[in-house]
């Protein structure tokens, strides 16, 4: 990645003009200039260059990978926002739109973006399989317990039999 290019690039919209756009653009705040920068400056050195674009609404870092795409917003409306558009496919039926709390997501999300493991995404992805799992098992067990035990608290309810809970779903020996 050449950050000194992309510096330059932010350096160009900085000196936009009012009405940039030719409908009333305003210019981009210093600050605003300044967080591009900061962005720029955590990005991890071994992803291609982004696309640096400008709209009334602040300036974007724009990657596409394949069908997929990523977008990093920093607003010029909202106080030091800085967003992300993760786009799946070409229909944009598969998108996520969320606040960036800690730059160095940005680098997870190119992982992402180029086909790279990100370990924290992994942990909680199992993390989230093992609760779903756990779940899945309450409700099957609530499942059996209910077929197998059509009548609970009737004379029919073979749970309360001491002879039942010590064996479970074994055959009863006469």
């Amino acid at each position: 990645m050449n950050k000194e290019k992309l510096i330059v690039k932010v350096d160009e919209i900085a000196d936009f003009e009012e009405n940039w756009d030719g409908y009333g653009a305003g210019t981009f705040s210093k600050k605003t200039i300044d967080k591009v920068k900061v962005v720029i400056a955590s990005l991890d050195n071994r992803y291609p260059d982004p696309c640096v674009v400008s709209n009334v609404y602040g300036i974007q870092l724009e990657w596409d990978n394949g069908e997929n795409a990523l977008e990093v917003d920093i607003g010029e409306t909202e106080e030091d926002r800085v967003s992300y558009l993760k786009v799946l496919g070409t229909d944009m039926d598969d998108w996520t739109e969320t606040t960036i709390g800690d730059l160095s997501e940005i680098n997870d999300l190119l992982k992402w973006l180029y086909g790279e493991i990100v370990v924290s995404d992994v942990d909680k992805k199992i993390k989230e399989l093992e609760e779903r799992i756990e779940k899945l098992e309450q409700e099957m067990e609530t499942t059996v317990k209910k077929s197998f035990n059509p009548y609970p608290g009737s004379a029919y309810d073979l749970s309360n039999r001491p002879d039942f809970r010590q064996r479970g779903r074994k055959k009863w020996k006469r």
